[in-house]
């Protein structure tokens, strides 16, 4: 979704915002980005803290390509494709400042995750993450099941972990300072529109993964079911805003 994300990611965008508003006021100069897909959320790094070095990684050769592009041989940056759930040997850190935007709902083992980040973090340094959560799309999903019945598969997004668990997998290394959730609607003019954006996005079903619905019947179909409970073409995103700090170490 590399060459197409930037144009369809205004939600995304609308997240990294909220995140930028909990952690405008920290102090950091050094930050770890997991996740920064074509940069946006990078260059806003890069500008809201001037001193700063940022390491920005991304599993994704052509986002982190995207993001050369966009943000140039940058000083202060350093751009890496790398799995956050296996951090190559040269991400140790300390950093003071651990984030990522609308990323974090893709990790397969969260608590791991958060245990290693909390290793590369210096004593009460900040882990701050925007991610979706289960409600995202749940309109898709409502109307998949109307139109297919009990055959109807489950969304990716409908897995994604609630607040109170990912309060809960945070609090084993860090103490919770703020952990808020947002919903937002959006209006698309059909079907058509929303399955497209999702797989601008990077966010529809994996390649490989047989499509529920194939078809222009198919697809007449789902659309109805939607039209029959919503009225329009409409999607729900669910956003969790949260923000951490490191427990100090014991000695």
């Amino acid at each position: 979704a590399a060459p197409t994300y930037d144009r369809f990611s205004g939600i995304q965008k609308r997240a990294s915002g909220l995140l930028l508003q909990e952690i405008a006021r920290g102090g950091f100069r050094r930050i770890l980005e997991i996740g920064c897909g074509t940069g946006h959320f990078t260059r806003i790094l890069l500008d809201a803290f001037p001193p700063a070095a940022v390491t920005a990684l991304d599993i994704s050769l052509p986002m982190i390509e995207r993001a050369r592009q966009r943000l140039g041989e940058h000083p202060r940056l350093r751009l890496l494709q790398a799995d956050a759930e296996r951090l190559p040997p040269g991400i140790q850190g300390p950093f003071d400042l651990v984030t990522s935007s609308s990323a974090m709902q893709w990790i397969q083992d969260p608590p791991a995750l958060f245990s290693r980040l909390s290793a590369i973090l210096e004593d009460r340094g900040t882990l701050a993450f925007s991610t979706f959560g289960p409600g995202t799309l749940e309109e898709l999903q409502r109307a998949l099941e109307l139109a297919m019945g009990r055959s109807a598969p489950r969304i990716p997004a409908s897995s994604f972990p609630g607040l109170r668990d990912v309060v809960n997998w945070l609090e084993r290394k860090f103490a919770v300072k703020s952990a808020v959730s947002r919903r937002f609607t959006r209006e698309y003019r059909d079907l058509k529109e929303l399955l497209w954006a999702l797989k601008a996005t990077g966010t529809s079903p994996p390649p490989g993964n047989r499509p529920a619905i194939r078809g222009p019947r198919g697809l007449g179909r789902l659309e109805d079911a939607y039209l029959t409970r919503y009225g329009s073409i409409k999607a729900t995103y669910e956003v969790f805003i949260l923000v951490a700090c490191k427990r100090r170490t014991q000695r």
